[in-house]
């Protein structure tokens, strides 16, 4: 469409020797233009990686000393055709494959069971030893089988904690019986600045201390 517009425009506009030379010349213009724009792309060069890319490119080597040569393969990820050429060229068949995906999901379940099993038999270990203990020693069963209430204080802490003061009082109040030691420092991947006093101990309690008093 173009081409045509421009040869009525200049048919109108030229005489025909001047027509022919300036399409000529038109000719000769686009054609190298054409020639140097594809020399171009053929001699363009692979960008510089960054310092990040760098680190991944060396990863990928160490990680997938296969994939070296082919930098461009991500080695990760759901969709990789690399992966599936080597399926094909290994398991031929499609009921081949749906055989040993199979085979797989059944040996997975046997795990299963057995684990199952395996915790099924401790549980009735468990509760077969704590019946006899019932049987033999209702103080140690009681004990044994007392769950922890975690709002509160056992009644004999709390008896105890009545003669307390201070710092040991508060010692016996914050601590929750049957969870983490609120006392001990939480992990953190760098030190704290000030350290910590690995040498604390909790104060005596002043219903000791009466007591050797007395």
């Amino acid at each position: 469409m173009f081409s045509i517009l421009g040869r009525s425009i200049f048919s109108s506009a030229l005489p025909t020797p001047l027509l022919s030379t300036k399409l000529s010349q038109a000719t000769t213009t686009i054609v190298p233009a054409a020639g140097y724009a594809t020399a171009a792309s053929k001699g363009r060069k692979r960008p510089a990686l960054s310092p990040a890319q760098l680190k991944d490119e060396a990863l990928k080597k160490l990680l997938y000393p296969r994939l070296i040569g082919k930098p461009r393969i991500n080695p990760v990820g759901l969709h990789r055709r690399e992966v599936n050429r080597a399926l094909r060229r290994v398991v031929r068949s499609a009921e081949a494959h749906e055989t040993i995906e199979r085979a797989w999901q059944l040996h997975k379940r046997q795990l299963r069971e057995s684990r199952e099993t395996e915790l099924q038999r401790k549980y009735e270990s468990m509760k077969n030893a704590m019946d006899k203990l019932k049987e033999l020693d209702t103080r140690l069963y009681n004990l044994a089988a007392a769950k922890v209430d975690p709002r509160g204080i056992l009644p004999d802490d709390a008896e105890e904690v009545k003669h307390l003061r201070g710092p040991a009082q508060k010692f016996h109040t914050a601590r929750v019986q049957g969870l983490f030691p609120r006392e001990m420092w939480m992990p953190t991947d760098t030190p704290k600045k000030d350290g910590w006093n690995y040498n604390w101990t909790p104060p005596p309690s002043t219903a000791s201390s009466a007591g050797d008093s007395s």
